[in-house]
């Protein structure tokens, strides 16, 4: 499991990040063709979810082998307060879920119309 920031981005802007599942013991990217992705972030102080990204639900596509694409369009971010959320994406492949990532993700006032 990774920890840390996924960076921050305008809530006036499409937000899209690639990720990488490689193997610890040989490099080799994880076969994800068959795996159910999930990423949500919601406030520290209300734990309402208003980001949630799924493979079921079209957010999260598959990029190459071992790789995914979240992608949240400015339509579902438009209404979000700035501040920092909690983050994680949760991977259930082969009959196993995992805890892929846990940490931060900063939404940034865009300061223009809506």
């Amino acid at each position: 499991m990774f920890t840390g920031s996924l960076g921050e981005f305008s809530n006036r802007e499409d937000w899209e990040m690639i990720f990488d599942v490689v193997d610890d013991d040989t490099g080799d990217m994880i076969d994800l063709s068959d795996a159910s992705i999930v990423f949500q972030a919601n406030r520290k102080h209300d734990g309402n979810s208003p980001i949630l990204a799924t493979t079921d639900n079209g957010a999260i596509t598959l990029v190459d082998t071992g790789a995914f694409r979240i992608f949240i369009s400015r339509d579902q971010v438009t209404n979000l307060e700035q501040g920092q959320y909690e983050a994680g994406i949760s991977i259930t492949n082969a009959g196993q879920t995992i805890q892929e990532f846990t940490g931060a993700l900063d939404v940034q006032k865009g300061n223009v119309p809506k």
